[in-house]
C-alpha cells in the first residue's frame, strides 16, 4: 500500500485552507463595507448594532448607547454609518484603545453622534497628512448632510468625535 498524501501535500492543503478562510473573512469585510443590507432594510440603529457585534472579537470593548431615531433619511443613515465605520477602523488601527463608545441621540431637532475611545490620542494641530485627509473626509460627510463635526483629542487620554446633524 502507499500513502495518498505525502507531507508536502498535507502542508499545501493546510495553506490552501488558511488562504480560503482569509479570503472568506475579507469578503465578509468588503460586503460590510459596501452596504450592510440591514441598513437599508431595518435602519441605522440595527445596522450599527450589527456592525458593533461583528467587531466584538477585536481587542477593543465596544459600548453602544443608541437611541432609536425616527424618520432618518436613507442618505443621512448611509453617511452616519460610514462615519462610524471610518472612526472605528481608525481607532482599531491607531489608537491602542481598550474601549470604544458609540452614542446616538436626538435633541432639539438635531441628531448627535458621539464616537470616543480611551486610546493614545493625538495632537490635532500636528496631525499628519494621512490623518488630516481622513478627518477632512469625515467632516465633508457631515457637511454633505447639513451637519458639523467636532473633534477633541488629548494625548494619552483618547479621542472624541461629535457630529451634529439636523433632522
Amino acid at each position: 500500500s502507499f500513502d495518498l498524501l505525502d507531507e508536502q501535500d498535507i502542508i499545501q492543503a493546510k495553506k490552501t485552507t488558511e488562504n480560503i478562510d482569509e479570503i472568506l473573512k475579507r469578503i465578509r469585510e468588503i460586503s460590510f463595507d459596501l452596504m450592510p443590507t440591514s441598513l437599508l432594510r431595518k435602519g441605522l440603529v440595527p445596522a450599527l448594532n450589527e456592525f458593533i457585534t461583528y467587531l466584538d472579537d477585536s481587542h477593543i470593548k465596544f459600548v453602544a448607547e443608541l437611541e432609536d431615531i425616527d424618520k432618518l433619511s436613507e442618505n443621512k443613515s448611509i453617511h452616519l454609518y460610514r462615519i462610524v465605520q471610518e472612526v472605528i477602523h481608525n481607532s482599531i488601527k491607531h489608537s491602542k484603545a481598550t474601549e470604544f463608545k458609540v452614542q446616538l441621540s436626538s435633541k432639539k431637532k438635531h441628531i448627535w453622534l458621539t464616537l470616543s475611545d480611551n486610546g493614545v490620542g493625538f495632537d490635532t494641530k500636528k496631525a499628519s497628512e494621512a490623518i488630516g485627509f481622513g478627518l477632512r473626509g469625515m467632516s465633508s460627510r457631515a457637511e454633505m448632510i447639513g451637519g458639523k463635526m467636532y473633534l477633541e483629542s488629548v494625548k494619552g487620554k483618547g479621542t472624541s468625535y461629535q457630529f451634529e446633524i439636523p433632522v
